[in-house]
């Protein structure tokens, strides 16, 4: 997602104030959204959102929260949605969240879905600090996934090209 295609979203979504309803919905400061105007692409999570709400407004005529989702919210869609699943799978918030929209492999599965490090999302959720993007694609993720049935198309990662390693005595005898 590029910057003008986050202003054109907002403007959709937020009609009245786009960027400052777009930054209070995602629970990030004003000046930290205006960094995503600024940039050459939208972060990943803040992406994910935005992409999931719209689909949510078109598809659905569903609006966007106005604040940031909490895991307690999180918790009562993911009960609503499959009851028994928090207790059976000793997961909660966002960890049930994802579960119930990616399934096994949820870890892996989010952390492309949202184009972060898997390690930057885990210390996020271990320490109890996900960002209001993430937890905001999450539960537009599950909203969509309750409606639909749908799960996000999981981005396969992009294969780095194999260096073959020289054996240590062929390089002796390339010197």
């Amino acid at each position: 997602m590029t910057p003008i295609e986050l202003q054109r979203a907002a403007g959709e979504l937020f009609p009245e104030n786009g960027k400052g309803t777009l930054a209070d919905a995602l629970g990030v400061d004003y000046s930290t959204s205006w960094r995503y105007y600024q940039r050459e692409t939208v972060p990943g999570p803040v992406a994910a959102a935005v992409t999931a709400w719209l689909r949510l407004s078109l598809d659905f005529d569903l609006t966007p929260p106005s604040k940031p989702c909490e895991m307690r919210d999180l918790d009562e869609m993911v009960e609503l949605a499959s009851p028994g699943i928090r207790k059976q799978s000793g997961l909660s918030g966002i960890e049930a969240a994802a579960f119930l929209v990616f399934g096994d492999g949820w870890k892996r599965s989010l952390a492309q879905c949202l184009s972060i490090d898997a390690s930057t999302l885990w210390r996020q959720i271990v320490h109890d600090n996900v960002s209001g993007p993430v937890a905001a694609a999450v539960r537009a993720w599950l909203l969509i996934w309750r409606l639909t049935g749908e799960r996000p198309v999981v981005p396969s990662k992009p294969e780095k090209p194999s260096k073959k390693k020289v054996p240590t005595y062929a390089r002796l005898l390339l010197d």
